[in-house]
């Protein structure tokens, strides 16, 4: 799998959000962007971790299936294909999703706790 292309990246990046959002505590012109910045990382790392659980439960239980002895041949194959497939190029589409739908949730929790809070 390219989990050891893709953590480092998504570790770099949250470490990127979380010293982004050190340096912008100690501006005053910035210091409002700090939260967003918090929540962001937040988001990402639950995002990162969600979507890659359930991509390796799906992926898992395409295998398992596919290697039951009273499935048909051709959905063995398939379902060994698609197992296959998933271990491939599932990493980089759950990754790119989860850490994005993070991300925006990080933002948009903070956007409406702030907004609850200034009413």
């Amino acid at each position: 799998m390219l989990y050891f292309l893709i953590l480092p990246a998504v570790v770099g990046f949250l470490a990127l959000l979380l010293i982004g959002a050190l340096i912008f505590r100690f501006l005053p012109n910035l210091q409002h962007l700090s939260g967003y910045l918090v929540g962001s990382a937040v988001g990402t790392a639950i995002g990162f971790v969600v979507a890659n659980g359930l991509l390796l439960l799906l992926v898992f239980g395409t295998l398992r299936v596919a290697d039951q002895p009273d499935v048909a041949p051709l959905a063995q194959q398939l379902g060994g294909y698609g197992g296959a497939a998933g271990l491939i190029f599932g990493p980089i589409l759950a990754t790119g999703a989860g850490v994005t739908l993070g991300l925006a949730a990080g933002v948009l929790f903070v956007f409406l706790k702030r907004r609850r809070r200034a009413i």
